[in-house]
């Protein structure tokens, strides 16, 4: 395991990539959130406004990703063996079960994208009749995995930035992808303020058309200092296994602090 994570780190160069920026900064605010989620359940308002930013990100990446890499065999298996670690450390710590972790979310965006998207020509009424099926599919699909057909459009607006379709077409997609996830999460977490549901939406629809000028845009200077470009790497290119790793770390520690009742019973 050791050195495929040192692999995986090396496998596109020695310097930071705007993907690997943007990679990490996902990881930091996916961290934050799961810190509220996790730590301070009672006042988690500004830990989840932030960590709202974070899945869109990723799944833009999983629709930008080299084709190769989408058709690879090994990542799916590699996808299928950690959501099963998920389950586990989930059931052993008495976790509900559904939603089913964000894993499947990329299974399920991964399939989209190698047997479905290749075969579609980008235009107008295809954009709009895609936003539709997520609208329509959000509901039920959100109470299967994390997140449900609602994030699909992020892979969709990756997918198609990679490939160059007409800013109109992207524009479009930008915007409902944005409108159909802030639905969704609105209706997840009521207590995020109006006020907070603005910024993000603010962030996010800017987030998205820096996205739009990665390929010709390099990270600053600052991260490429030898340690920090090599953590930055690591992280970013590893980032399915930070995930996992970091969920079950702050289950066991939650756990430790406050056995469920379940965990007790069998104790004493």
């Amino acid at each position: 395991m050791y050195q495929k994570l040192i692999a995986n780190t090396e496998r596109y160069g020695a310097s930071v990539t705007m993907q690997d920026a943007w990679k990490f900064l996902a990881l930091l605010l996916m961290i934050i959130d799961h810190v509220g989620f996790y730590f301070h359940p009672m006042h988690e308002e500004w830990f989840r406004a932030m960590g709202r930013l974070s899945a869109p990100i990723w799944f833009f990446f999983i629709g930008y990703a080299p084709p190769s890499l989408k058709r690879s065999r090994g990542v799916q298996r590699e996808l299928w063996v950690l959501m099963g670690v998920m389950l586990v450390a989930d059931m052993l710590m008495v976790q509900p079960l559904f939603p089913l972790s964000i894993l499947l979310s990329i299974v399920v965006a991964r399939f989209m994208m190698h047997h479905w998207f290749v075969k579609q020509q980008a235009d107008v009424l295809f954009v709009c009749v895609f936003l539709a099926k997520c609208l329509i599919l959000m509901l039920p699909t959100m109470m299967i995995w994390e997140y449900g057909s609602a994030i699909f459009g992020f892979c969709a607006l990756g997918y198609y930035v990679k490939r160059g379709v007409p800013p109109p077409v992207v524009l479009i997609l930008a915007i409902g992808s944005v409108a159909i996830y802030m639905l969704q999460q609105y209706i997840l977490f009521p207590k995020i303020a109006i006020y907070q549901w603005v910024m993000i939406a603010l962030l996010l629809i800017g987030g998205l058309m820096c996205l739009r000028h990665m390929p010709h845009a390099t990270p600053h200077a600052w991260l490429q200092q030898p340690h920090l470009s090599y953590a930055v790497r690591f992280l970013a290119r590893n980032s399915l296994y930070v995930y996992v790793a970091h969920c079950v770390l702050f289950q066991i520690i939650v756990w430790m602090l406050h056995p469920p009742q379940s965990w007790r019973i069998i104790a004493f």
